[in-house]
Formats: structure tokens, C-alpha cells, sequence
């Protein structure tokens, strides 16, 4: 079924826009002026909003000294627990790991799925969280336990792409996937409660739930460029929205701005008007594929190939159309890169090495020492494992040393080969443990001087600290 548009004011100030790695998924937290990003590429950031810079940010990678290559572990699910001060993420190895963002580090990881993770959703109340996956599978775990498994709810016959809460009981959510089919579930039951098959000509990709005058509904996206509404007093399909020209991957609602707001693979944002179900507006920020979708308040953020777009929608009621309609008013917060992207190139000055550093190759990234670069603040988190980390080549090479010397010394009064031989292989050991011994001892110079240099830091106050 096709609509028409209908003409209606806009005005978008677009603040700025520079690329990044795609982002998978975007959550806002509910006290705090961030958003939670999580790339294609095994990275999660939190962006202050406000500010327009990072906060801090994670590697998903339990691999010591190892650094993931691009698109080895994406990260396509990550949500905040603002009531425990965590970050919660899921990824294509089938892991969850848990991040305490006060003190920048990870809690725990745990095998949730035999394959890729696609949303975590927590609950408001209960100490649980839900995860779907490509296993077919969905699951909850309860963090009071130790994150123990407490429910597998089995029944889609593909991937399980997205779920949502029931916002009128808590105890009730609703899981789509790529079998066509949408799931509605009780917590506290492995088996689903209502099943709508083949509500899409091809797979399921999004989910959500709105209310519309008092009326709870359900919105679907799909790969068969279109989005379903449904009303789920009667469990029936009464609207089909069209305009993508492409896969639609994400759909929200904003109640209070009556919007419904869809992106897809044709690169496009697609504005609803929820009362009517037509589409008022058509947007389009060059950023390519758009992958996700989060709200808070009057807050859209837009995951997309090239990065991360934020929109704030504005009513100006003392401005209205002929239609009679509110004038929507889209402002562009920012669009911000993540440190990694290759472009565009800013360079600032490290507070500890007092370096100047390329923002691409080593950016602020920690939400305590804001002003540092990549190397110092792995060294400031990790400078005990550093030193560490240095013990066995300095025992190498005294233990080189010292071999050489004993056996040199050793047969120094006899005449035979063994004498010859031994003094090669002692020579052998000083000329290879020699430049070991020169960049082990310039490596552990370095490190000790940049803690000290982040201790006096400190102490002039040149650093800012806490949350």
C-alpha cells in the first residue's frame, strides 16, 4: 500500500559530519549525556553528547596483547545497566562481556550463544538480561547469579535479529527474525505465548512496540523494503508503510512527536506520521547503510557504515504549516568519528609524553585522563602488566649472560674444542642477548617514566578526573 507525502517544514542544521567505522548498535543512557556505540570493528565507545567527545571506550578482545583486525570481532549488540555502572556487549564469537565503566575495565565474559550475537535487551526491574542470536536461540541470564542461564525460549527456525519489552508489562517481550515469523514470549516460559508467521515476504530485522492512543502496537521492519504495523489487541496487520527502496534494518517510535522513524540499506531515514501512518519525510546524511536506531526523549541516534548521526527533534507549535500540523524542527547534535577512522586527521598535544598525536592513530580515550594518547593511557591502565611483561627478557638475558660467562671461565684452562665452543656459544649469547638487553632496559626506562609523569600530572592538577 503506498501513501502520500505530505509537505511539511524542515529545517536541519547539520553541525558536522566525518566518517568512521560502521556502528551495529547505539544505546543512550538515562541519567548520563552519553550514547553507547558499538563497531563493526570489536570497539565500543560511549560519546558525551554535550561535549562532543569520547568518554571512554573498550576493546572486545579477551586476547592478551592482541589487537583485533577490522571486522574480526564485531560487537553488534551493547546496552548500559545504568543501575550497576555496566556496559554489557555481544558479539560475533557468541560471548558476553561485561564492562564496569566507572572504573574502565572488564567484570566477567561468558559463552551465551554458539553464534553471532544480535541485540541484548535489559530488563527496567529485574536483575536479567535477554540475548538473541543466530543460534536460533533466545536467552536470559541473571547477573545476581553470576550471570546463570535462567531461560532458553526456542522456536524461530532462523536467526533471531532483534527483540523488545512490552512497555504495559515488563514480563512480556516480543523476538523477529529471519524466518518471517514474530514471537511473543513470558519471562517466565520457555514456550511463546502467540506466534504471527510470515507477516513479511522475506526476513525480519527490527522490532518494536508504541503506544498510540492508549492502543499498544507493534512496528516490524524487513528485508522486503517495508514496515508492518500491527495491532495487538486483535493480533492483525493494519498497516504496510513503503518508501525504502531497500532493506529497512531499524525502526523506532516517538509517541510523544508522533513518529514513527525507519532507516534501511538504500541509505535513507524515512519520517512516519504516526496518527496517519504517511510519510512526512525522507532524509538522507551521505553516511551510507543505516544498521541501527535508538531514542531517548527528543533524541534519534542513527547507526550507519561511515559512523554515528544524532538528531534532536524540536515542536514549535507557534509555528505551523497550512496543514495545520506542528512545524518538526530536525537539528543535527553532532556526528563524530570513533578514533580509529582514517579521516579527517586532528592532532593534539599529549598531557603525559607531550607528543603531538595524530586523533585517528591515538585519541582521547578514557573519560578520566580525556587529554592523553592512545600509548600513555594503555600504559596508565596497564603499566603493572607492562613491567610484568618485562621480567622474562630480563631473565633471558642475565641467564644468557651468565650461561656464557660460567662455561667460558669454566674450560678457560684447557686446550680442547670443548673450550672453543663454549666460548663461541657464550660470545653467541652476549651479541643476541646484548640488544635485547639494550631495548628491554630503554622499554622499561620509557614505561617508568611515563608513570611518573602521570603521578606528577596528577598532582598539578592538570588532569581532570571522575565521571
Amino acid at each position: 500500500m503506498d501513501y502520500q507525502r505530505i509537505d511539511s517544514n524542515f529545517d536541519i542544521n547539520k553541525l558536522c559530519s566525518v566518517q568512521c567505522d560502521r556502528v551495529k548498535c547505539c544505546d543512550f543512557h538515562p541519567s548520563e549525556p552519553w550514547v553507547l556505540v558499538s563497531l563493526f570493528n570489536g570497539f565500543v565507545y560511549v560519546w558525551d553528547y554535550e561535549l562532543k567527545e569520547v568518554v571512554m571506550h573498550f576493546e572486545v578482545d579477551d586476547l592478551p596483547n592482541k589487537t583485533p583486525r577490522i571486522g574480526e570481532l564485531p560487537v553488534r549488540a551493547a546496552k548500559f545497566i545504568p543501575r550497576k555502572g555496566w556496559i554489557v556487549t555481544g558479539s560475533s564469537d557468541g560471548h558476553i562481556r561485561v564492562f564496569d565503566y566507572h572504573a574502565v575495565k572488564k567484570i566477567t565474559s561468558f559463552r551465551a550463544h554458539n553464534d553471532y550475537i544480535r541485540d541484548i535487551i535489559v530488563h527496567p526491574t529485574l536483575p536479567i538480561i535477554l540475548t538473541c542470536a543466530d543460534d536460533m536461540m533466545v536467552k536470559s541470564f541473571n547477573w545476581e547469579k553470576g550471570f546463570g542461564l535462567v531461560t532458553e525460549f526456542s522456536g524461530h527456525q532462523h536467526y533471531v535479529m532483534h527483540m523488545d519489552l512490552n512497555p504495559s508489562n515488563t514480563n512480556l517481550f516480543v523476538s523477529v527474525s529471519l524466518d518471517r515469523c514474530v514471537y511473543f514470549w513470558d519471562l517466565n516460559s520457555p514456550r511463546p505465548i502467540k506466534v504471527l508467521k510470515n507477516v513479511h515476504e522475506r526476513g525480519i530485522d527490527w522490532v518494536t512496540y508504541f503506544v498510540k492512543e492508549g492502543q499498544l502496537f507493534l512496528a516490524t521492519s524487513a528485508d522486503d523494503r517495508s514496515v508492518n504495523i500491527f495491532d495487538l489487541e486483535k493480533y492483525e496487520r493494519v498497516r504496510t508503510l513503503t518508501g525504502h527502496k531497500n532493506n529497512v534494518s531499524a525502526v523506532c517510535a516517538l509517541p510523544e512527536h508522533n513518529l514513527l522513524v525507519s532507516g534501511g540499506e538504500d541509505c535513507k531515514i524515512i519520517l512516519w506520521d504516526i496518527e496517519t501512518f504517511t510519510l512526512k519525510k525522507t532524509l538522507d546524511y551521505g553516511f551510507k547503510r543505516i544498521w541501527a536506531l535508538a531514542h531517548f526523549r527528543d533524541m534519534i541516534a542513527i547507526g550507519c557504515d561511515k559512523g554515528l548521526i544524532m538528531i534532536k527533534i524540536d515542536d514549535n507549535v507557534g509555528n505551523t504549516p497550512q496543514n495545520g500540523s506542528p512545524l518538526l524542527i530536525l537539528k543535527t547534535e553532532f556526528s563524530l568519528q570513533p578514533p580509529l577512522a582514517a579521516s579527517p586527521i586532528v592532532t593534539f598535544i599529549c598531557s603525559v609524553c607531550q607528543k603531538s598525536t595524530e586523533y585517528h592513530k591515538a585519541p582521547a580515550v578514557s573519560h578520566t585522563y580525556p587529554s592523553m594518547c592512545l600509548v600513555c593511557n594503555e600504559v596508565r591502565l596497564h603499566y603493572k602488566k607492562v613491567l610484568e611483561g618485562l621480567i622474562l627478557p630480563y631473565c633471558f638475558v642475565v641467564f644468557a649472560l651468565g650461561w656464557s660467562a660460567f662455561f667460558f671461565w669454566a674450560f678457560h684452562d684447557t686446550h680442547t674444542w670443548w673450550r672453543w665452543f663454549f666460548l663461541f656459544l657464550g660470545t653467541l649469547f652476549v651479541v643476541i642477548g646484548t640488544p635485547a638487553f639494550i631495548i628491554t632496559t630503554n622499554s622499561l626506562v620509557r614505561t617508568l617514566k611515563i608513570v611518573r609523569r602521570i603521578k606528577l600530572v596528577e598532582r598539578q592538577g592538570n588532569v581532570s578526573t571522575g565521571v
